[in-house]
């Protein structure tokens, strides 16, 4: 039996793309996270608060997500796996100079070809061609990446 119906799967692709987990609490509240939560059996309560947020209010999460139960929880729904830690290691340090500036990362694909490009507040950056599903296969062309997104994390 498939979990999710194609309404929820819908839905949880509206999600931003950095929570990939949905768990629904022994009282019936359903909420979605960035990390695995811990299940607590004592509270019947899923742990670490997070990466946690309550986008269901209790009419859609009594209608929909009906598969979603206690027992089950937590059920990753989404990889946020986008990069390989080689590819993400690389774009890190590029991007170290100007991460401030990036509004987002995009992969374009033109017939058999495929690059990175990188939208600042001020210019573009573009990175070497490679052939079509070669790298940066967890991105999906001219989707919009923060670095967030792409695990891509500096030291504030």
């Amino acid at each position: 039996m498939e979990i999710f119906t194609d309404i929820e799967r819908l839905i949880l692709e509206k999600t931003e793309r950095y929570y990939e987990w949905i768990a629904r609490d022994k009282d019936g509240e359903l909420y979605i996270y960035e990390k695995k939560p811990s299940r607590n059996e004592v509270k019947g309560l899923f742990g670490t608060e997070v990466g946690k947020v309550d986008i269901f209010n209790r009419c859609v999460s009594d209608v929909l997500f009906k598969n979603v139960t206690w027992e089950n929880s937590p059920i990753q729904y989404r990889n946020s796996e986008l990069l390989t830690p080689k590819e993400r290691e690389y774009l890190k340090l590029v991007f170290k100079p100007f991460a401030s500036d990036i509004m987002y990362v995009q992969k374009v694909q033109l017939n058999n070809i495929e690059y990175i490009r990188a939208i600042t507040y001020s210019s573009v950056m573009l990175f070497p061609n490679f052939k079509k599903g070669t790298m940066y296969k967890g991105m999906k062309p001219e989707t919009k990446y923060t670095l967030k997104e792409l695990g891509i994390k500096y030291n504030e």
